[in-house]
C-alpha cells in the first residue's frame, strides 16, 4: 500500500501572532543592549575627558610638585618644581602649550630627577614679551638666566618642538649651565625662502617632490636616504 503523507495543518493566526511577538521581543532586547552599551561607552569617554586634567594634576600634586613664580629681567616666569630626588632636569614645552602638558610624566620622572618645568614666555602664567623679543635667542637667554637664578647648577635640559630650539640655543651659548640635552622633535628648518632650501625641512620638501615625480623607486625611505642633501652633509 502506498504511504499516506500527513498534511501539516495550516498555522493559525494565533500561532503566527505569537511568533511575531517573540521576534519583536528579541529585537527589543537587542536594541536595549545596544543602547546600554553605547551609553556605557559614552559615559566612560565623557568621564575620562572631563576628569583627565583634574585627576592628572592631582597626581602631580601628590608627587610633590608646587607651582612658583620668579621675576627674570622684569618678566614674570611661572614654573613648577618637584622634589629634589636627583640631577636637575628642566623641561621646556613647545608652542601653544604650558607646563601642565607634562603632567602625565611628571610623577614618574620626579622619582629620579629634581624636575623644573617652565611656562615659556607668552604661554601659561608667564609674562607676555614685546613682539620684537619673541626670538629663540631672547627667550633662550631669559630661560638661561632662570637656570642661573633658580636651578643654580648644571641641569639636563629637555625641550619639545620649539622648546628643543630653545634648548639647543642654551646648550650652544651657555654650556656651563647644561649637563645634557634631550631634543624632542626639534624643527631644524625654516619656512622662509631662500633660507628654507638650505634647511632639513626644505630638503625634505624637495626630496618628496622628486619622489612623487618619478616611478622607478617606490620606497620613500630608501629614496630619501639616497637623495637627501641633509643626510649627505651629516656623513660627509
Amino acid at each position: 500500500m502506498p504511504q499516506q503523507v500527513k498534511k501539516q495543518a495550516p498555522k493559525t493566526p494565533a500561532k503566527q501572532l505569537s511568533k511575531k511577538k517573540k521576534v519583536l521581543r528579541i529585537m527589543m532586547w537587542v536594541v536595549i543592549v545596544f543602547v546600554l552599551l553605547v551609553a556605557f561607552i559614552l559615559a566612560g569617554y565623557m568621564n575620562q575627558n572631563l576628569t583627565y586634567y583634574k585627576s592628572g594634576m592631582e597626581k602631580v600634586k601628590q608627587a610633590g610638585f608646587t607651582e612658583k613664580q620668579v621675576t627674570i629681567q622684569g618678566y614674570k616666569t611661572n614654573y613648577a618644581e618637584g622634589p629634589d630626588n636627583g640631577v636637575p632636569l628642566l623641561l621646556i614645552h613647545g608652542q601653544g602649550s604650558k607646563w601642565q602638558d607634562y603632567m602625565k610624566v611628571l610623577p614618574e620622572i620626579s622619582k629620579k630627577y629634581h624636575v623644573f618645568v617652565v611656562d615659556v614666555y607668552g604661554h601659561g602664567k608667564s609674562a607676555r614679551l614685546p613682539k620684537s623679543e619673541y626670538t629663540n635667542v631672547r627667550v633662550g637667554a631669559l630661560i638661561a638666566e632662570f637656570m642661573e637664578q633658580v636651578i643654580k647648577e648644571p641641569a639636563v635640559v629637555s625641550g619639545h618642538s620649539s622648546g628643543a630650539l630653545i634648548t639647543t640655543w642654551i646648550a650652544a651659548n651657555r654650556p656651563e649651565l647644561v649637563k645634557g640635552v634631550v631634543l624632542e622633535d626639534p624643527p631644524y628648518f625654516s619656512s622662509i625662502m631662500p633660507r628654507a632650501k638650505k634647511t632639513a625641512g626644505g630638503d625634505l620638501a624637495r626630496v618628496t617632490h622628486d619622489f612623487v615625480s618619478q616611478k622607478q623607486e617606490m620606497n620613500f625611505q630608501k629614496y630619501y636616504v639616497q637623495n637627501s642633501n641633509t643626510l649627505r652633509s651629516l656623513v660627509a
